[in-house]
């Protein structure tokens, strides 16, 4: 439950600044190893 939350709090809200992101995979929500685009 508490990995759902944080998937779910890191696509909510767009932070104040582009550094602040944390890369997530959108469909597992897997913070490492992330690749953004093929």
């Amino acid at each position: 439950m508490a990995r759902k939350c944080l998937i779910v709090k890191a696509f909510q809200k767009k932070p104040k600044y582009k550094t602040r992101v944390h890369s997530r995979c959108p469909l597992c929500g897997r913070p490492r190893g992330y690749i953004r685009q093929f």
